[in-house]
């Protein structure tokens, strides 16, 4: 009887050990998609997704966003742009009320005017401390409610959709912007000439 036991425990483990090893094998570092509703720029039916986690106060992701937005116009109907906020809040103390605002925007149908309009202007709000004037003003020039978007900035409505991205950037082991994944694979800003190659390859070109 307790040979049986034995047995059947051996076989126990060596099963768990081998499904572990199955899953680390075919396990990806592509992040988990929440439940909350991200920003989506281009054919929402493209074979090609864009996963892109930035940082509004980021120098790199200012610089970065200008070759998504060409990516996006080579490949039209092709390649969708998916946007997450993963404000880095050590180094970049304005980040995450830039993401809130972006947030605010995206509430009103506007997030990616706004999204181009806050890395334009990065240097000039990047230093303030009072920001809820410069961002409500922004959403102002862009046509939007101001009513509207400052309630959305008082409130906390925003911060769940942030807080989940942020989630879904750590479980992926993100630690930088822009991080970017093409159809589940990472890719950490990289430059047009590589972002357009990898592109290419998903689409068999």
């Amino acid at each position: 009887m307790r040979a049986k036991i034995v047995t059947v425990i051996s076989i126990l483990v060596v099963t768990i050990g081998l499904i572990a090893l199955i899953q680390l094998n075919t396990s990806t570092d592509a992040p988990v998609q929440g439940l909350t509703a991200d920003p989506v720029r281009g054919d929402a039916a493209a074979t090609v997704m864009i996963e892109e986690y930035s940082d509004f106060q980021c120098p790199a992701c200012k610089q970065f966003y200008p070759t998504l937005k060409q990516i996006l116009q080579e490949f039209p109907g092709q390649v969708k742009l998916v946007y997450n906020d993963f404000p880095l809040r050590t180094i970049h103390p304005n980040g995450a009320a830039a993401a809130e605002a972006g947030q605010c925007a995206f509430a009103q149908d506007a997030f990616w005017e706004y999204h181009d309009l806050l890395f334009q202007r990065q240097s000039v709000w990047s230093p303030e401390l009072e920001l809820d004037p410069i961002f409500t003003g922004y959403a102002v020039e862009l046509g939007l409610d101001e009513a509207t978007f400052s309630a959305c900035l008082a409130s906390d409505s925003t911060v769940a959709s942030i807080t989940e991205d942020e989630a879904e950037a750590n479980q992926a082991s993100v630690n930088s912007t822009p991080t970017i994944f093409v159809n589940g694979e990472r890719m950490i800003g990289p430059s047009y000439d590589d972002l357009r190659a990898k592109v290419a390859e998903q689409l068999g070109q």
